[in-house]
């Protein structure tokens, strides 16, 4: 009998014991600023992102960012996604995004019927992507990496403004991949 209510002890306090809390997968610190190169503007990007639901191995991002780019038809653009991020291990997690770039931006459009010129224009316009990334955060460090792939559903400008394309020469819309590398901070 003595043994029978040892090993119901030991089985009763073996479940309550626990090798590692749930805070130490959680991230102590809300906000995040990185600096993005070849993010959804193709150049660089400035980036805020808020953090929504921290849990163990489930963490969701609200991000929005930044980009100007002077030139003769100057560019600039703000990114806004949601991130969500899944724990692989204390400090690398698997990042998969969903948003849209707004912006004023810069087209090469595909040349006219029989000719070989591009022509550039100057469109305020969305595009919206997804991306799909490995992220390193740790919960007691400020320092945030992000490497990854975009991909954007692009929208053929020729398609609509320019008539004499045939509708049916190129596609109203096509995806185009790109890759990023961020480095910033945590606070």
């Amino acid at each position: 009998m003595k043994k029978i209510f040892f090993c119901l002890l030991l089985i009763s306090f073996s479940m309550l014991a626990k090798a590692q809390s749930d805070s130490s997968w959680r991230f102590k610190r809300n906000n995040v600023f990185t600096v993005e190169l070849g993010s959804p503007s193709n150049i660089y990007t400035v980036n805020y992102e808020r953090l929504l639901w921290n849990k163990k191995r489930f963490k969701t991002f609200i991000e929005i960012g930044a980009f100007y780019f002077p030139e003769d038809l100057p560019q600039y653009c703000a990114p806004i996604n949601a991130n969500q991020l899944f724990s692989i291990t204390h400090n690398c997690h698997l990042e998969i995004g969903l948003g849209s770039v707004f912006g004023n931006f810069q087209n090469f459009n595909f040349p006219l019927k029989n000719t070989d010129q591009f022509y550039r224009t100057n469109n305020l316009s969305y595009t919206p992507f997804s991306k799909i990334g490995l992220r390193y955060q740790n919960n007691n460090e400020k320092f945030v990496g992000k490497i990854g792939a975009i991909l954007f559903l692009n929208q053929n400008s020729n398609f609509e403004t320019l008539v004499p394309v045939e509708p049916t020469a190129y596609p109203p819309y096509f995806l185009s991949p790109s890759f990023y590398l961020a480095v910033g901070f945590s606070f």
